[in-house]
This record gives C-alpha cells, structure tokens and sequence, in this order.
C-alpha cells in the first residue's frame, strides 16, 4: 500500500482526546499493587492524565454501615457510620500514578438502596435507587466534604464528577426509569455537590449508545439544575443496548436464548470456563455485527445537542462483548486509529475501556489472553491496542487532511470546529 502526501496538504491540530482519561474495574481494584503498577505505566508511556472506574460507593467499600451489620444487638439498626477511608486509599493510588480521578459516582449503598436489587455483574453491585432522597443528599455532601478535607478544594475543582454508570440499562446497572434517574440521582446529586462547592464540576447521564443526552439537558433547563459536561457511551459493537434511543423510558431487553436451551453435548467445548462460555455467548462472531462508525456518527449528534457544553465520551471501544477475542488482536488496534481521528471536533475528552485486564465485571478468568477489555494483560503485557496508542501519543500534534480512500469507511472532514479540547 502506498499513501502519498501532497505539498500542499492542509493540517490541523491533532487532539489526542484519548488521553483525557482511561476506564478501569470497580474501585477495590485501585487498593492493589499490581493495578498501581499499570496504571503508572498507562499514564508515563501513554500520557493518560485520569482514570475511571465503577463503585466507588459498592459495599466493598465500606462506606455505610450499621451497629447490627456487626454486632446483632437490638436497636442496633438505628445507628449508622460513614467512613470514606476506602475511597481514599483508593484515590490515594491515583494520584501517587501521577493522575487525576474521573469519578463515577456509583452505586448505592444497600443500607440508602430503595431495595436490594443486585446487578448481573460478578461483583454484584446494588443499582437501586435511593429509597430516601434526603438521605443521598447527606451521603453525597459527606462524601464531597472528605475529598475536601483530604486533598484540597483546589485539588478537587480538578476533578469530574458523573452520576452513575449506564442508568438506560435496567438490568446491569440501574433499577429504575429514566425520571428515577433524572430526580432521585441525577437532581438530588447535582444539588448535594453544588451546595457544598459551587466550583466542582457535575454531569452525566453516562447512558451506553449516546442516549438521554437532549433529554438530561432539557430536564436541568426546565428545573433549573446546573450541568457542566455531558457524558455518555458508545461501543462499536454493543450486547447489551441499540445505538438509537426511541425517547421513551425503555427496559433492556437480553436474549436469553444465549442461555436456554444450551445443552453441553460432547461436541461442545467446556474442558475450561473460557471455552464454555465463548461457545454460549457466541464471542468468537461478535464482528459480524460490528458498526465501525457508531462513534463517529453518534458523538456528532451528542456534541450538536451538548451546545457549548463539554462532550466526554467515558467509555467506548470496539466491542463490549467480554471474553471477545478480537479484544486481543489487532483488529482492535486498527479500530481505535479510526475512532480516534474521526472524532476530531467532536469529543473533548475520552476514556477508551479498559487500561487493563484485572478486571472482574463477568469472571476473572484465569487466561492471559482471555478476550479482556484491557490494553494490558493480567500481567501487564502489551496487547496491539496499547501499542497502536504508544505509537499516537508520540506522534505530533498536528495531522494531515487527506482525502478519503475510494471505498472507504464514512468520515467526517475535520477542522469543523474549532474550540480545543476543554479536558486535560
């Protein structure tokens, strides 16, 4: 293959959006040494500036308790304990990488939950909504105040803080509708960090497949609530959600056909977990449905209906298939180079998922190569995806504009807008 570059060629700013930020596991993972170690080597190789990780506030934590969770005596139940030290060891280990936190403000607390409705994930987090508004508020404001007291107001207005993970999706993460999430969580969190520090920053709706995000924005307009980013997700090849959002409050629909039905004959493999589960999911054809341009299409609307607002994409890769494993290849490689510079003047700040492979959403495998999000291994190898993002951040910072190959994939001409990145 050969590319030419005319003289003449025009260039513009090349905005590594990427490196604004970088998802994770859940937060318990930041107590652990080896999770320290790579995520220095992400931010010292890569130039990744923040990381972002769910359940900051799932039981593992330990950041509500009750006298009767230990010490069964009547009456117990009425006196209750916040403690933040978990969550501090591991904001602690951020910035000891030389990074920031993004936080994602999730999940509940089973003691604040409306019910005890746990997520399908391994680690079994509480999606509930608050059964008390007011008592979230005092949470959230406890919480705000720790992160204060610790490392500086100063250090904090740095931060990003997004409500939740993913509420659109009913059955991994959220147990309520929409207007649950716009009122108890969205409504009550905002004002909870607002009146403790107009200064911090808020935002979301952290939805998958670029959703809810005119909807959010008109529900703060009408209420008068302030937002100060938008977020949200995409994925070129999504199990879990659609890409379109028919504007109604919507359940996730999952195919268990996956799971009915299955009957281990001797012909399917399952001499290991990896292998049983591959062959039940159908992991190895998640490429037949992949939609390369999803990224690329959905965060121009995202940024048409974000106004001014700043558009971070906090989660988004090639494919959202666990156990996929194209996640390991190339493939993948190739895809983020196309992502990457599609997005453009669309996208302030990224967070392609995940920096690496301890990681525990479905199962920890115990396989190296066991089709992971990460851009490290268990252990710390490099797959393709890390490498093609070492060879973006030393790359320059400026691109040229080529024209597009004859049959190629649909790409949006750069230099359409010309703010810069608002992130990092």
């Amino acid at each position: 293959m050969t590319i030419g570059i005319p003289q003449n060629a025009e260039t513009v700013p090349f905005r590594k959006h990427w490196q604004s930020c970088v998802g994770s596991s859940h937060a318990v993972y930041a107590l652990r040494r080896d999770y320290a170690e790579q995520l220095r080597l992400v931010h010292e190789e890569l130039g990744i500036q923040r990381v972002r990780f769910h359940g900051i506030f799932c039981d593992d934590m330990h950041t509500y308790h009750k006298m009767s969770d230990f010490l069964p005596i009547p009456g117990g139940g009425r006196y209750t304990e916040k403690s933040f030290r978990w969550c501090g060891g591991a904001y602690d280990t951020v910035l000891a990488a030389g990074m920031q936190p993004f936080v994602e403000l999730s999940f509940m607390p089973r003691h604040l939950a409306k019910r005890n409705r746990r997520g399908l994930f391994y680690y079994k987090p509480c999606i509930s909504p608050p059964r008390s508004p007011e008592a979230w508020y005092g949470y959230i404001q406890a919480f705000i105040r720790f992160l204060i007291d610790r490392y500086g107001v100063e250090e904090v207005r740095e931060w990003y803080f997004e409500v939740w993970n993913e509420p659109d999706l009913t059955l991994p993460f959220f147990a309520g509708s929409r207007q649950d999430y716009f009122l108890r969580l969205y409504g009550t969190t905002v004002r909870a960090i607002k009146d403790v520090d107009g200064a911090l920053r808020v935002g979301g709706p952290s939805t998958s497949g670029s959703k809810w995000v005119p909807e959010l924005l008109e529900y703060c307009r009408k209420e008068g609530l302030p937002i100060d980013f938008v977020t949200t997700h995409e994925y070129a090849g999504d199990p879990l959600g659609g890409l379109e959002d028919n504007g109604k409050d919507e359940k996730m629909k999952i195919s268990m056909d996956l799971l009915a039905g299955v009957r281990l004959r001797k012909t399917l493999p399952h001499d290991r977990m990896l292998d049983l589960y591959r062959a039940v999911s159908k992991t190895d054809r998640v490429t037949d449905s992949l939609n390369p341009d999803a990224l690329i299409r959905f965060s121009w609307r995202a940024r048409r209906d974000a106004g001014e607002l700043p558009v971070f994409y906090t989660e988004w890769n090639m494919c959202a298939s666990f156990s996929a494993p194209c996640n390991d290849t190339r493939m993948q490689a190739a895809y983020l180079v196309h992502a990457i510079l599609g997005t453009q003047d669309t996208i302030d700040g990224s967070s392609v998922w995940c920096f690496t492979d301890l990681f525990e959403e479905l199962h920890p495998f115990p396989e190296e190569f066991h089709g992971g999000f990460g851009l490290l291994t268990q252990s710390g190898i490099r797959k393709p995806a890390y490498h093609v993002l070492k060879m973006l951040a030393d790359a320059g910072e400026e691109r040229f504009l080529l024209p597009p190959a004859e049959g190629g994939m649909w790409m949006p001409r750069p230099s359409v807008r010309k703010t810069e990145s608002r992130c990092c």
